[in-house]
């Protein structure tokens, strides 16, 4: 009998571990996020644009050359993001993409390649972005949301150019492009507007975008998701 009742006992303690051991193990919450934002995206530095192939003009033909680097730039840009948010914790952000048009002062840039002048514009320059996965931390105070990540990111940039030699001035205009891979931080506060909404501020610092802490981008993001 009093064997009975060990067993019994030592059974009873078997399933309450096995209880609390299942309890623990489950799987954690895992949610989804969309935003959409609209920002200022700041270049410190443009990149030097290749031109790798030779170019046909009304004139001659120019040959491959580099051209330089037309200095800082500001796009005013807009575009949409996705995450997932692992028990209200662990941000996983996964992919976006947005794009812009230049903005601010832009001055045009000479130079020459092969003989023949080229003249940069950069008021017509636009970018693109493709953000790709990271990973971050966030937590909730109230109706307040604080929210710190870093990801890797695809930029390309473009931009019309005209060529010129001599009196004769070619009007097409085609374009040049650069790209890079990069990474960049991310840091925003958030205020709730309802349960599954809130508008934030935010700040991405360029960790690496055509060179080293080379600018960032700040704005105002919409963000639906629990």
């Amino acid at each position: 009998m009093r064997a009975l009742t060990r067993l019994t006992a030592l059974g009873s303690a078997l399933a309450t571990l096995v209880a609390a051991t299942s309890a623990s193990a489950r799987p954690g919450r895992l949610d989804g996020e969309l935003s959409v934002d609209v920002r200022d995206y700041y270049l410190r530095s443009m990149p030097k644009f290749e031109l790798s192939d030779p170019t046909q003009t009304t004139g001659r033909n120019v040959g491959t050359g580099t051209l330089p680097s037309t200095g800082a730039q500001h796009f005013l840009a807009m575009g949409f993001d996705t995450a997932l948010v692992l028990n209200q914790r662990l941000e996983l952000p996964m992919l976006g993409l947005y794009g812009g048009g230049a903005i601010g002062r832009s001055p045009r840039v000479i130079s020459s390649v092969d003989g023949t002048f080229v003249t940069l514009k950069p008021w017509t320059a636009g970018a693109l972005t493709v953000l790709l996965p990271g990973v971050g931390l966030r937590f909730k105070e109230r109706r307040w949301m604080f929210n710190a990540s870093v990801r890797a990111a695809a930029t390309f940039v473009w931009m019309s150019v005209a060529y010129s030699t001599g009196a004769s001035v070619d009007d097409t205009q085609p374009s040049v492009w650069a790209g890079t891979f990069g990474a960049r931080g991310h840091v925003e506060v958030c205020r709730r507007l309802d349960p599954e909404s809130r508008a934030c501020v935010f700040v991405e610092p360029h960790l690496y975008e055509f060179g080293f802490m080379n600018g960032g981008s700040a704005g105002l993001r919409w963000e639906f998701g629990p």
